[in-house]
């Protein structure tokens, strides 16, 4: 069977990637291979665009499945750019609580975006004053609960990503 290929070059397009990697969202569910080729931005295109992308493809297909999951366990994983890393344990975990909530309280773009761009700060592994990392975990949490999630559900993924936050700077 041959595998198909879709090539995206792109150059500072941060704001808009999101919407067309989601577009593909499906057919990288098949296995098509999707390269997104960096001309060198200055932004922060490739990386939080994969994971906004298929968050926002979880409000589309009103659909969270397993394979959907991993998408956004392998995007979290390969925006952990850090030094230390985080483990695989949590990134799954924060992976299956994010689909579980766009499954149940779709976001819309500008807060996949939000929610993206406050977790490639996470883990980056760039050091935060304590206060600046709460404001982040904060975000995250508001994010959710002003889209309908209950509050439960959006306390326990900000503290899924304090949690992170924490195992990558001991």
């Amino acid at each position: 069977m041959s595998k198909l290929s879709i090539i995206m070059p792109v150059l500072n397009e941060g704001e808009r990637i999101a919407g067309a990697l989601a577009s593909l969202f499906d057919l990288r569910a098949l296995g098509t291979e999707v390269i997104v080729v960096d001309g060198g931005s200055s932004d922060a295109t490739v990386e939080p665009a994969k994971l906004q992308a298929d968050l926002f493809a979880i409000k589309n297909s009103a659909q969270a499945t397993p394979a959907r999951q991993q998408m956004i366990a392998a995007d979290l994983t390969s925006m952990a750019q850090g030094a230390v890393k985080p483990s695989s344990v949590s990134l799954n975990k924060l992976a299956a609580d994010l689909t579980a909530a766009c499954g149940e309280k779709a976001l819309p773009l500008a807060s996949c975006s939000r929610l993206a761009q406050n977790l490639n700060a996470v883990l980056s592994g760039s050091h935060f004053p304590a206060n600046q990392m709460q404001a982040i975990v904060d975000d995250v949490q508001a994010i959710f609960q002003a889209n309908g999630l209950a509050r439960k559900q959006a306390v326990a993924i900000a503290d899924n990503v304090k949690a992170i936050s924490t195992e990558i700077h001991k």
